[in-house]
């Protein structure tokens, strides 16, 4: 009986309080939504060397946890992508989190590709990194949703949202919202 009584509240649950996910109203202001502490999303201009990218965070000292988008193309022979892989798979920044890299030949010109995610980019990995592209005689793609998760001070992420945003290479910053459900 208990079990009935459970699935009948479950069914006039869902046929009366349908679910949309938690977006920003335009009427509502900028930050409505809880956000993660410390954490600052920035997305940064298509054309932007990764070096400016790390002195961009390096300037302030922000920690950089996580790099998508910046992909490259590599000027080595085709039959070289198992040495790319093999040196690209050794790096300790791109194997983390259950990623690994995404090294590849393009289906559309046949050109070899490295487009991994990045993580926990101290100065180290990113000195590693600099000396690793040239290399595998690596030049930056044209990825056009580059974006950096960086570690601000907690307290400060607004802060830092409305200087970043000022700077030439920035696209975009935004607060780590936290995800939610309204029930209507």
């Amino acid at each position: 009986m208990k079990n009935v009584t459970c699935a009948w509240l479950l069914l006039l649950l869902l046929a009366f309080g349908g679910c949309q996910k938690a977006t920003p109203d335009p009427a509502e202001p900028e930050d409505a939504y809880p956000f993660v502490a410390g954490d600052l999303l920035v997305g940064i201009k298509v054309g932007v060397p990764i070096e400016q990218v790390f002195q961009l965070a390096n300037a302030q000292q922000f920690v950089i946890n996580q790099m998508n988008g910046f992909d490259y193309v590599s000027a080595l022979p085709k039959d070289s992508l198992a040495y790319v892989q093999r040196v690209v798979r050794a790096k300790p920044y791109f194997n983390q989190r259950g990623f690994t890299p995404y090294t590849y030949l393009s289906a559309v010109d046949g050109s070899l590709r490295e487009a991994s995610t990045f993580f926990s980019m101290d100065l180290a990995s990113q000195q590693d990194w600099l000396a690793t592209v040239p290399q595998l005689r690596l030049t930056a793609g044209t990825g056009d949703y580059r974006n950096v998760q960086l570690k601000v001070p907690a307290g400060q992420e607004k802060f830092w949202r409305a200087e970043l945003r000022k700077n030439p290479v920035v696209k975009w910053t935004e607060l780590n919202t936290i995800g939610g459900v309204k029930l209507y």
